[in-house]
């Protein structure tokens, strides 16, 4: 039986934090890639896990770690801060989306391990993630602003930034931003959380700034949404319950 902790009481957890050396000593398989990895995420059906390396590779993995595919940046001294998976709802052949320090997007075809796509942002890119129907994608990094981008054009349709430049005014992030999750039932709305301690809810409809709540000080790729329960699950670097369960309205616990 497989349980999502996004679906789990705070309780529980809690208690499945505390049990992680177990949960280690007890895992199905382990890989050694070979570089330390610095970001990797499954896709829809968890039938492939994307891995990206600080040698500049990016290796995708059966779930027993058998290794399926392995796309190549040729450039030295590049290392990658964000992988995910677009949806093959309306794409014809698996493909994942990737980011780098320098700000490069690029698009890999995985069954001939090639890059078929690259778009460059002018800061350090650290997470990027597809709508529900893989037809859009946003990007966010070292900068507080956050990017829309169609993803069959690469063109950059949206920017979400605060409304002021007054940094007691929190309707945007005012520092880096790690996390970034779309609603998995709806084309139009994401959050995004980073270290100003803030989680902001997006309707890109509108282009501007949703609901927030305060707490979570997020430094990586750590957040989720459970669309049946209206929750959002944070993580955080603190010491003390970094795992957090938020009621999506109002952002309580």
């Amino acid at each position: 039986l497989e349980v999502c902790p996004i679906c789990l009481p705070n309780l529980v957890v809690e208690q499945l934090y505390s049990s992680v050396e177990k949960i280690y000593k007890t895992s199905l398989f382990s890989s050694d890639c070979g570089a330390y990895v610095l970001c990797c995420q499954f896709n829809k059906d968890v039938s492939l896990l994307a891995v990206g390396l600080s040698n500049g590779t990016i290796k995708v993995l059966y779930p027993l770690g058998l290794l399926m595919h392995c796309c190549y940046n040729w450039l030295p001294g590049k290392s990658w801060t964000g992988v995910c998976f677009r949806p093959d709802r309306n794409c014809p052949f698996k493909s994942v989306l990737n980011s780098d320090a320098d700000g490069a997007l690029r698009w890999w075809h995985l069954s001939t391990q090639t890059c078929i796509k690259k778009v460059n942002e002018q800061r350090q890119t650290l997470v990027a993630a597809f709508s529900p129907s893989g037809a859009k994608f946003v990007t966010a990094g070292a900068s507080s602003n956050i990017q829309l981008y169609d993803t069959e054009t690469g063109e950059k349709l949206c920017i979400f930034k605060p409304s002021s430049p007054c940094k007691t005014v929190m309707d945007g992030h005012r520092s880096r931003v790690f996390a970034l999750a779309f609603h998995p039932g709806k084309e139009s709305e994401f959050i995004s959380g980073g270290w100003d301690d803030t989680v902001q809810l997006w309707k890109i409809e509108k282009g501007i700034k949703g609901r927030r709540f305060f707490g979570p000080h997020i430094c990586g790729d750590a957040l989720d949404i459970d669309p049946s329960n209206k929750q959002i699950l944070t993580g955080s670097w603190r010491k003390d319950n970094p795992l957090q369960v938020r009621l999506a309205e109002g952002g309580r616990r």
